[in-house]
């Protein structure tokens, strides 16, 4: 991408700034401020490398695509007032006159730009060659390229190859004319207005300290309609309403229910565009000593149906805020012509509609921001670093200054619960105070811009004494929006950052890492001076204290880390967790935040079952169910109100068990989760995982080092030409961003022409099998016992005394062929399932499963009845096999091994709630013909095991749920599986009264003892980098 280099000095618009000096709020011009700050050089650039900016309209998909490409790419360039006429069937060469031509009007850069495209998407590559032209060719090469993240030189060898192969062809003579075709298609309109500050050396050579890289999002948001495949899904959210009532969507969400009421007009036509907007910072080499931080700010749509919604080939990056050091407050400067164009985007802009061919008025709104709990100070200008840190809370939030902690607490958490409930007055359990006060009120848009307001008009002559902070820093520029004050949300919490540090306080606080525990002397003299907790106290004229209650013995600990360090989890599922547990040294290191995701939510009640008090294990499990739910893909209202009621009460129990320094701000702010889940609907729209996807992705353009914006910006124009080029390439053989096959594809194409159309409506052609088969043929008792399976579970065989026998029922009668297919390996509803062999030997576990079924059972008494129960059956495949019906049927049956049903025989349940199986009790074998071994393949469900290390041969039971499978809301009860897209999360914990629990634990060995009663220096409780240290 050309950079220009245009210095121009204009006049700015003014910025309101907090003055570091006086503490009041100043207006000033743009190039003041910068000059105030006298470090800070600044140049903005406008760079709009933008594929089909100027396109109104477009053209049917014709059969070639990639025809149908270049005359949208050409009516764009000319601006087509209406659609041409053409046949799908005629060639492109002879649609060359329906297509404006460049008129005296244009510039000369367009006429050559089309003149180029026309060419080249008109001549064939080679004599002969019907199905390539070379524009055809060079785009399909160039997105292999980019697909594949291959090398420019990588490409260069390439093109020499095939011009010394095929010396006849039309091909690029190098790679820089390939580029160069490319940019054929991405219309550059570059405006660069730099203000140079600093010394005279500067301004001199007009070398600009810093240079915004800006890409119009109008042009991007117009080619969502431009194409009648993006333009379909951008309608998704109006004609496939919800069904159910449940919250899976933002269309789901309060919010924009709220914000359709109040915009009328807005909501008048689904085609209106909801965005979010997400930045964060990183590191583009990817290297710690590298001091370093750049900020890309995307945008999100939610018009989009929630399988494509915050995928990457989704997401718009408006602009890249350069390095090295991070905004901070000043982002607001650079975010000026990103407000600038919603404003303009929000009172309307003419677009061409594919679908409907005319033209309508687009309008777009943008309802929140997505960033870490940091981020959020920089966006919102409420600072986070004070005693008043919750956002939501505002200034009726609860705190505590640690004497010797030196930091802040944030406890009262029973100000949420009922009026009338017993510990509102129990002090010596909390913070040794009764506590009469409510939660406190949820505030408006309005009331928050009323507080802002009321901060910007302090007296000019009050002088800060610099040791109280502003609480509101800023007036934040996303107020310049009109509707900003109606949003019920306006900066999210970022919950895959308050999870993982949760999850820290947990892990390090009960193994006692010495570095990172809250259980320390300096917070047990806290507890002492708070008058609270006796039996916690230190020990009188002594640095040792009691062992906690909540603290592992060095025994418990080598059980506790032996699960983390045996776990095995599915293909895909987790990162190998093992690798951060040092089993000599009884600590854990290295988490990333979705290691924290998996632990907490997965892996911590099972591991824990065995090394803590039991009440401690019912509050950290209720802990992480909250999580579990709350990150559900469908929610009820319903069960977030319970779930909030069961938080609170969470929070309550651990605050009567830990020490205050345990509860830092992200601690706090796990009680506002479900409240903005109820309001903005589910955390994975509003989450950061895709953002930090995304910001991995980014780093992989960085090529060179001394210009790591630059290659980021060309990378990604590249990229998103080619992204939008693919959609007319999905159809073909190649394999794009949109259609290549997912992780755990179970797409299956190979259907059998011949099947019965009943029958395959009973047994539906579901997964695909991976790797090579097998021929082989069955016993006779498996064969007896796969197709006894069958009959019992076809409808058409339940229909007893039918006089009425169909051809279907002739050819089950007949039996299947006794030769087989057998895999190794299938894929079915997400799941990828292997068999037990398959699996030894490999780091992950795929061949557990379980499956439900009602199974009739004869009661006991005088007079005996049959009683139908339902079942659920645990096991592992063993093997997988396609029955063939002589061609009439194929049906895919999992063979496997069950564990006996019978209770604490080959399964049992804890007082926990959590299930285990023991496979040394065994039942339906195989061995006799009575057995029933086999099940269909649709009906299995996957789990994974975790080996009980205390009771050997017992194994904890771990359910999960597929991958990519979305409930869009728009099934029926009988349709639906919940099983397929809900997690099925831990039993609910009953605590019980804690008042007169011991909080300390009295069997600890003389090892442990020596090594907890050490003094400690105040500098070592060290907090996590992601956490608030305040």
């Amino acid at each position: 991408m050309a950079i220009l280099s245009k210095h121009v000095h204009t006049s700015l618009p003014q910025i309101p700034q907090s003055c570091s000096k006086s503490s009041n709020w100043i207006a000033m011009e743009e190039s003041e401020f910068l000059e105030c700050c006298g470090s800070i050089k600044f140049a903005k650039e406008m760079a709009s490398a933008s594929p089909f900016s100027s396109l109104q309209h477009a053209l049917d998909v014709a059969s070639e695509e990639i025809y149908a490409l270049s005359e949208h790419v050409v009516s764009g360039k000319m601006s087509v007032k209406k659609k041409p006429a053409c046949d799908d069937d005629e060639p492109f060469a002879s649609r060359i006159d329906s297509v404006p031509m460049p008129s005296e009007n244009d510039t000369n850069e367009d006429s050559r730009r089309i003149t180029e495209l026309l060419k080249d998407g008109n001549c064939k590559l080679c004599p002969g060659c019907a199905k390539y032209t070379k524009l055809s060719f060079v785009v399909e090469l160039y997105h292999i390229k980019v697909l594949c993240g291959a090398t420019d030189k990588t490409f260069s060898m390439i093109v020499d190859l095939l011009n010394n192969a095929f010396s006849h062809a039309n091909l690029p003579t190098s790679f820089y004319e390939a580029k160069k075709m490319i940019k054929l298609l991405v219309e550059e309109n570059t405006i660069s207005n730099t203000e140079v500050v600093g010394t005279s050396q500067d301004q001199k050579k007009k070398i600009p300290a810093k240079m915004l890289r800006y890409f119009p999002i109008t042009p991007r948001l117009r080619r969502l309609y431009m194409s009648s495949k993006t333009a379909r899904l951008m309608r998704w959210h109006s004609e496939f309403p919800n069904s159910d009532g449940k919250l899976k969507h933002p269309r789901d969400s309060k919010a924009w229910k709220d914000f359709d009421l109040l915009h009328p007009e807005f909501a008048k036509d689904p085609r209106n565009i909801r965005l979010a907007l997400a930045t964060d910072g990183f590191n583009p080499f990817g290297t710690l000593s590298s001091n370093i931080s750049i900020w890309p700010v995307m945008l999100y749509i939610y018009n989009y149906p929630p399988r494509y919604c915050m995928k990457q080939t989704s997401l718009i990056m408006s602009m890249i805020i350069p390095g090295p050091k991070m905004p901070g407050n000043n982002i607001d400067i650079f975010l000026q012509p990103l407000i600038c164009e919603l404003n303009e985007l929000w009172k309307g802009v003419d677009v061409y509609d594919s679908i409907d061919g005319n033209n309508f008025r687009m309008h777009a709104a943008l309802f929140w921001t997505i960033s870490d709990f940091p981020g959020l100070d920089n966006m919102s200008g409420w600072n986070t670093h004070t005693n008043l840190a919750c956002p939501s809370c505002n200034f009726d939030t609860v705190f505590r200054r640690l004497k010797f902690g030196m930091k802040y607490c944030f406890m009262g958490h029973h100000r949420w619960l009922p009026d009338d409930h017993e510990y509102r007055h129990n002090k010596h359990s909390f913070d040794g105070h009764t506590e009469l006060r409510g939660p406190p009120p949820t505030l408006s848009g309005r009331r928050f811009l009323s507080q802002i307001e009321s901060s910007r008009k302090r007296p000019q002559d009050a002088v800060n004494d610099g040791n109280i902070p502003l609480q509101w820093k800023k007036r934040s520029i996303f107020w310049d929006l009109p509707y900003w004050k109606d949003n019920l949300v306006r900066y999210c919490l970022d919950m895959m950052h308050i999870e993982k540090n949760v999850c820290d306080n947990v892990l390090f606080t009960i193994l006692d890492d010495k570095q990172r525990t809250k259980d320390n002397l300096q917070a047990r003299k806290d507890l002492q001076l708070m008058g609270i907790r006796e039996q916690l106290h230190p020990y009188p004229n002594s640095s040792k204290y009691p062992a906690s209650c909540f603290r592992m013995k060095n025994v418990d600990k080598d059980i506790f880390l032996g699960v983390l360090k045996s776990v095995s989890f599915l293909d895909g599922y987790s990162s190998n967790i093992s690798r951060c547990v040092d089993i000599k040294k009884r600590k854990v290191s290295g988490l990333k935040s979705h290691d924290s995701h998996i632990l907490l939510e997965h892996i911590l009640p099972i591991a824990l079952r065995r090394s803590l008090p039991k009440e401690v294990i019912s509050v950290l499990i209720e802990l992480c169910n909250y999580f579990r739910e709350v990150s559900g893909k469908s929610l009820s209202l319903k069960n977030l109100e319970r779930l909030q009621q069961r938080i609170v009460l969470t929070l309550c129990h651990m605050e009567m068990i830990f020490p205050p320094t345990f509860f830092t701000i992200m601690v706090h702010l796990v009680i506002h989760l479900v409240e903005e889940a109820m309001i903005a609907g589910p955390v994975q729209y509003r989450w950061m995982y895709p953002i930090e996807r995304a910001l991995g992705h980014l780093k992989s353009y960085v090529r060179n080092k001394a210009a790591p914006e630059g290659c980021i910006a060309e990378g990604y124009i590249i990229e998103e030409c080619l992204t939008f080029c693919s959609r007319y390439l999905e159809d073909g053989n190649i394999e794009t961003r949109f259609n290549r096959p997912r992780r755990n594809d179970d797409q299956n194409e190979n259907t059998c022409s011949s099947c019965s159309t009943v029958l395959s409506k009973i047994f539906p052609a579901l997964g695909i099998s991976r790797g090579a088969h097998k021929i082989c043929s069955l016993t006779p008792t498996e064969k007896l016992q796969a197709h006894r399976y069958v009959l019992t579970n076809c409808s058409l065989v339940a229909k007893n005394n039918d006089p009425d026998i169909t051809p279907e029922i002739k050819w089950l009668a007949e039996g299947p062929n006794d030769i087989v297919k057998r895999f190794e390996e299938f894929n079915i509803h997400g799941f990828k399932f292997r068999t037990m062999k398959k699996d030894q030997g490999l780091k992950t576990q795929n061949s557990g499963v379980v499956m439900s079924a009602i199974t009739n059972s004869v009661s006991n008494g005088r007079n005996p009845i049959i009683v139908a129960s339902d079942n659920t059956y645990y096991g592992k495949v063993v093997d997988m096999i396609e029955l063939d019906y002589f061609g009439k049927l194929r049906v895919v049956l999992f063979k496997c091994i069950w564990v006996d049903t019978t209770l604490n025989k080959g399964i049992k349940i804890d007082q926990f709630g959590i299930t285990s199986v023991n496979f040394s009790n065994l039942i339906h074998t195989g061995d006799n013909e009575t057995d029933e071994p086999f099940i269909l393949a649709t009906d299995a469900r996957m789990v994974y095991y975790i080996d009980d290390p205390v009771d050997e041969g017992w194994c904890s039971v771990c359910h999960m749920k597929p991958r990519d499978l979305f409930d869009m809301g728009d099934l029926n009860e009988e349709e639906l599986d919940e099983s397929l897209v809900e997690d099925i999360p831990f039993c609910e914990q009953q605590v019980e009264n804690l008042k007169e629990f011991q909080l300390t634990r009295d069997e600890i060995d003389e090892a442990d003892q020596d090594e907890m009663h050490v003094d400690e220096n105040d500098d070592n409780d060290c907090d996590d980098d992601d956490e608030i240290d305040i």
